[in-house]
């Protein structure tokens, strides 16, 4: 079998053709492949990317539960705690997201396992402190992980928001500088809707 020579020209036409096609093809793949969720989720704390309504519920209840509670300090509301979470958590890779929601399940369901009847965030608030209370000298580690990383969270979520700042005494950053949003905080602000 003899092949026929093609052209320059229909070289060169099949050539963007297939350039055109893969780069479109990438494109399109690129918000994919780059874990870039579209979707939302409506929640009693707003519109968030990452947790769903139930997992937001359970980081609430968490916080509002370990987090002070006294005159002169923010509550969990205020602080953003949920809203700061999920946008941590949008920006990083797939598995830690998803262990992330992963933990939020656990920590709903774990009073279960512990003959409690209910899930963490129906329980009452005295009775999550009594709770979490009674799993500081467990010998699982994967509940300690659960527990303190839940705990790490909201602190760091927490005591980084600037409303809590004039009531531990920090005067916020040495420079004085206003802050500034980065980009990633104004792409996630412009996906939620936020101004």
């Amino acid at each position: 079998m003899k092949l026929q020579p093609i052209s320059r020209r229909s070289f060169l036409r099949i050539g963007a053709t297939c350039t055109a096609a893969t780069s479109a093809a990438v494109m399109s793949g690129c918000s994919w492949l780059s874990g870039e969720k579209q979707e939302t989720n409506i929640t009693d704390f707003g519109t968030l990317l990452v947790m769903d309504n139930a997992q937001a519920t359970t980081l609430y209840a968490f916080a509002e539960t370990i987090l002070p509670n006294k005159p002169g300090l923010p509550d969990v509301k205020t602080a953003r705690v949920i809203n700061r979470a999920d946008e941590e958590f949008y920006f990083v890779d797939e598995k830690i997201k998803n262990d992330f929601k992963t933990m939020l399940d656990v920590m709903e369901y774990l009073p279960v396992f512990y003959g409690e009847f209910s899930r963490f965030s129906k329980m009452d608030s005295k009775n999550r402190l009594t709770f979490l209370n009674s799993l500081n000298n467990t010998s699982n580690e994967t509940v300690r992980a659960v527990v303190n990383n839940c705990r790490m969270i909201c602190y760091n979520m927490y005591y980084g928001h600037e409303s809590t700042w004039q009531a531990i005494g920090y005067d916020g950053p040495f420079s004085k500088r206003p802050q500034v949003m980065s980009e990633q905080r104004k792409h996630y602000a412009k996906l939620v809707g936020e101004k």
